[in-house]
């Protein structure tokens, strides 16, 4: 499909595909869905505000099974971009702050600084997430390989997000003491940028 996450949790292969059926589950079929947040203050300044975009691999109203990446950092109030077309290299994005290719920390909100978060809900719905600091450890790794806007002019059908975000993952998941092992992932989203409402 057009936009998946696949890697080895704990050793078995797993894999989410949008308007797919997971080999898990064929009575659901799978959505990427994008979202954005930015209205609370960041820690220590209050000029500024916390900005998460949010990438999901999910059967909508359905918790279980399903894979989620935060990215979050701190930004200037004003420091926006249009909501309509056309799109510049220029302008700037969330993710105008990472440079791709580079392994990016695994952070949390309450940092108030740029970082990324996966999470995996399994199937007894147990959160298994990245930890701050996790990101420092041996193997271990978040990219953004290519980060671009989507083509409006050949997909006209797909208003969901306005960007596509693609990248690699190697880590630990926890879940209070317990951890699993995710390697050789890959994944490639939707993304709704930071817009303006002027």
């Amino acid at each position: 499909s057009d936009f998946y996450f696949y890697g080895k949790f704990d050793g078995r292969f797993i894999k989410w595909e949008d308007d797919r059926f997971a080999k898990w589950d064929t009575n659901f079929v799978y959505r990427n869905i994008p979202e954005e947040n930015g209205d609370l203050p960041c820690i220590n300044d209050s000029s500024n505000i916390w900005f998460e975009q949010v990438t999901r691999f999910i059967r909508p109203g359905i918790p279980e099974h399903r894979i989620e990446i935060f990215m979050y950092e701190c930004i200037e109030y004003y420091d926006t971009i249009l909501a309509n077309p056309p799109f510049y290299d220029e302008i700037l994005t969330n993710l105008s702050l990472l440079d791709r290719g580079t392994a990016q920390p695994f952070s949390a909100t309450n940092y108030g600084r740029t970082g990324f978060k996966v999470v995996y809900t399994d199937g007894e719905r147990n959160k298994w997430e990245t930890k701050s600091g996790s990101g420092q450890l041996n193997d271990t790794y978040l990219r953004v390989t290519d980060f671009y806007p989507r083509d409006v002019t050949l997909d006209t059908l797909d208003t969901l997000g306005m960007f596509i975000i693609e990248g690699e993952f190697a880590g630990r998941l926890y879940n209070g003491n317990n951890e699993i092992p995710v390697t050789e992932s890959k994944f490639r989203g939707r993304l709704v940028p930071r817009v303006s409402d002027n």
